[in-house]
């Protein structure tokens, strides 16, 4: 993503487009002046950009890292919830959101680089799958989401407990992620499996352009 003193000259260039990130700005930091209200562990990085509304609450932990763009629309809510004291979501820096839910008992943690179209996180089952699951005796499964840095999350799906998703990597629109993915591949389908996997000229491609941002 582009530096400060980049996006100040493209706004002197475009005032249209600098009038954007400064509302962008301005609803971040109205957001953080709600979290400190509403008492939110939450902690985040340099430049944070809010587009539309962005829902942080419950009693967990919530890092954001630098330079994280939420976007989002009238059908596409950014919600980071989390159940418990312990529980921690994890968000990579030069991420971009644009519609993601995540719901956190234990852990997700969402490397850099990252895009999220409209998906839902979920580290836990929020109910015990067993029949009888209105009794407060049942325990209900959670084990933690890991995402690694630059994986492209497409529109409408769903990724559940346990589940890590390797380097590089493409969830199509629509998959449900059911099992671990892994580096530099697409996967597509309800349960997701792999439809394509990357050739090392194209892994070699995306990692000269992060050695170059790097040196930025």
């Amino acid at each position: 993503m582009d530096s400060i003193r980049e996006k100040i000259y493209k706004g002197i260039s475009d005032p249209s487009r600098g009038l954007d990130y400064l509302l962008s700005r301005f609803n971040a930091e109205c957001c953080k002046f709600l979290c400190a209200v509403r008492r939110n562990r939450f902690q985040c990085g340099r430049n944070l950009r809010v587009r539309n509304k962005f829902d942080i609450s419950g009693p967990g932990r919530v890092v954001l890292g630098d330079n994280i763009l939420v976007e989002g629309g009238p059908f596409k809510i950014n919600s980071l919830y989390t159940f418990g004291e312990n529980a921690e979501i994890h968000i990579g820096s030069n991420t971009y959101l644009n519609g993601i839910r995540v719901s956190c008992s234990e852990g997700v943690r969402i490397g850099k680089w990252c895009i999220f179209a409209d998906t839902r996180i979920m580290d836990t089952d929020q109910h015990s799958v067993l029949p009888n699951r209105w009794s407060t005796d049942v325990p209900v499964e959670s084990k933690p989401v890991i995402i690694e840095d630059n994986v492209w999350v497409g529109l409408a799906t769903v990724i559940i407990k346990g589940v890590q998703i390797g380097r590089n990597s493409v969830i199509a629109a629509g998959a449900v992620v059911t099992r671990d993915v892994p580096p530099n591949c697409v996967v597509g389908g309800n349960p997701a499996r792999i439809l394509k996997t990357f050739s090392n000229e194209e892994i070699e491609a995306a990692e000269a352009f992060f050695r170059k941002r790097e040196k930025k």
